[in-house]
């Protein structure tokens, strides 16, 4: 299961996004522009399960993510989690659908 994970995450760095999967850990991360790590969980037997991903927890990585509050990542992993079961089933839908709730929750944020 660990190759086949170990493969899934190197096909996936050919997006935006870097990827990388830890298998002491079972995590999955995800570095996001902007300084933004997204840590995941596999369920047992992902991929070949084709069962949902879980968002394990958002950290800023970088001095440019500073500015964003430990409220406001805490409020994204509450809503990603509700994502579409079909969307949390690829890593690379996944943390597109975390960015775009990061991104809705930033602009609401500044108004």
């Amino acid at each position: 299961m660990c190759t086949i994970r170990q493969l899934i995450v190197k096909l996936a760095n050919k997006s935006r996004r870097s990827f990388q999967y830890v298998d002491k850990e079972e995590l999955i991360i995800a570095h996001m522009d902007g300084g933004v790590d997204v840590f995941i969980k596999p369920p047992q037997g992902w991929p070949l399960s084709m069962s949902a991903l879980k968002l394990v927890s958002l950290r800023s990585s970088d001095q440019n993510a500073k500015g964003i509050s430990l409220s406001l990542l805490s409020k994204v992993e509450e809503a990603a989690d509700s994502l579409d079961v079909d969307i949390r089933k690829s890593i690379t839908d996944f943390v597109d659908g975390i960015e775009e709730i990061l991104l809705e929750k930033m602009r609401a944020d500044l108004h």
